[in-house]
């Protein structure tokens, strides 16, 4: 499975942003069962005129984001002050794993903690948990 970046949940996070700029809406329900099934990406892309960015990743890209989501996804969108609407409840998810850092080793499988940057500005080494 590819591996997931902070820059592939940001463009990602962009991407609903702006299909929410653009007056594009979905309920709570309908997004999470798409991040449920392991369809966050397709969910994306039906209510985005412009995805010309991530219609460029591989299908192995677009199916480890749909998988990250399907098991990591906040269930309660109230958790995540949503009430409302399934695209800032997706967005509110990016934010979610971002924050929480929830990516995985797609050799095997086990959490990794994403790189950041440091007080120094550098920026610390992934590892494994």
């Amino acid at each position: 499975m590819a591996t997931i970046t902070v820059d592939d949940l940001t463009l990602l996070f962009f991407n609903v942003n702006s299909a929410i700029d653009q007056g594009q809406s979905a309920t709570v329900e309908e997004a999470r069962a798409a991040m449920a099934e392991g369809r966050t990406v397709e969910f994306v892309a039906e209510r985005k005129d412009t995805m010309e960015t991530m219609a460029n990743w591989p299908a192995e890209k677009r199916d480890a984001v749909d998988a990250l989501f399907a098991e990591h996804h906040v269930p309660e969108e109230r958790r995540l002050a949503v009430a409302d609407d399934g695209l800032t409840y997706v967005a509110a998810n990016v934010v979610e794993m971002l924050q929480n850092r929830t990516f995985r080793n797609p050799a095997s499988g086990r959490a990794l903690s994403v790189p950041s940057a440091t007080a120094s500005g550098g920026v610390s080494k992934s590892r494994e948990d």
